[in-house]
């Protein structure tokens, strides 16, 4: 008795040795390659969390492809064995009154070869080695998870700034897009702030509350925590007028997030904002959100060094 065949099929991978990976959780793309990183199946999905085995995040291209190469060593196999089996009944003889014969033409099966998509921004985790790609901001490596608050931060604020490069792309006419564009690259920025929070609290939990949750993307609330804590406010660890420009771009984002950019009352109570303009859009400059990176970044590194020191034996809170 012939047993069923079997084939392992290898996917392609992109011309930097990546492959791409989809969360089966939060059904974002990822890619990693192959040989670096941890000998282990499982998987971490870097934005949302969800651990599983490596084949669980096979994404829907590699699915296909996986699907039409098995079915053209399918077809293949069957030929070779109507030949195997039938070939010698499909002879003819010259004074037979009874002829067989057996003809096996295969359809053909496209191969759905696929291109990995170009992803933002790669990065190699400092803990485990593994090499990896992403395409928003990120709060974990797939293999280790253990990669430092501090290189995801840096890594997260690299991704915000290729974001806000492709702006260059959108022609200037096309306002409305341009405009939506911006509040996306903010909305990563606040993000990516919000991610380094939930880093800094695990690793200084005895320091940094629970709640509120969203602590790292409401200054407010922040500053309150800080100012207790170091007897600081944010304000301190910038330069002058920084932690203005910061917070004016934080109450921007809410408001794309939650009142499709339309300037309120709460708005032009927490920024000052002209009155007149209550009711409109705000549009952020390019340029604004540029140094809002750069503000983030140092707010961020101050605020982890302050915790550290905070953290060091023989410094009480």
């Amino acid at each position: 008795m012939t047993r069923d065949p079997q084939w392992t099929i290898a996917l392609p991978v992109g011309e930097d040795g990546m492959i791409g990976r989809v969360c089966p959780s939060c059904d974002q793309y990822f890619r990693l390659k192959p040989g670096t990183g941890l000998p282990t199946r499982v998987c971490n999905c870097p934005y949302c969390g969800f651990q599983g085995d490596s084949s669980e995040f096979t994404t829907p291209e590699q699915w296909e492809y996986a699907r039409s190469v098995a079915l053209r060593k399918a077809q293949d196999w069957i030929g070779k064995e109507i030949k195997r089996r039938f070939g010698p009944l499909s002879r003819r003889t010259r004074n037979s009154f009874i002829k067989l014969q057996v003809n096996y033409k295969p359809s053909h099966i496209p191969i759905r070869y696929y291109k990995e998509d170009e992803l933002q921004t790669v990065i190699v985790c400092e803990e485990c080695g593994l090499e990896f790609a992403v395409f928003d901001v990120f709060s974990r490596c797939p293999d280790c998870t253990r990669m430092t608050a501090m290189a995801m931060f840096a890594n997260s604020l690299k991704h915000v700034r290729k974001h806000l490069a492709l702006r260059l792309r959108i022609p200037a006419e096309d306002t409305e897009y341009l405009a939506e564009h911006l509040a996306s690259t903010l909305s990563r920025l606040v993000a990516a702030f919000g991610a380094l929070g939930k880093k800094l609290r695990h690793e200084f939990k005895d320091l940094l509350p629970d709640r509120p949750r969203n602590l790292f993307q409401n200054l407010d609330a922040l500053d309150d925590v800080i100012q207790q804590l170091l007897g600081l406010h944010l304000r301190d660890l910038l330069k002058a007028g920084e932690y203005e420009k910061a917070y004016l771009l934080f109450q921007v984002r809410h408001l794309w997030e939650h009142n499709f950019g339309e300037i309120d009352d709460d708005f032009i109570r927490k920024t000052g904002c002209d009155p007149a303009l209550l009711r409109t859009k705000y549009v952020v400059d390019p340029d604004d959100i540029q140094s809002g990176i750069d503000i983030i970044e140092t707010l961020g590194k101050e605020l982890y060094s302050q915790l550290s020191e905070l953290k060091r034996p023989g410094v009480s809170a």
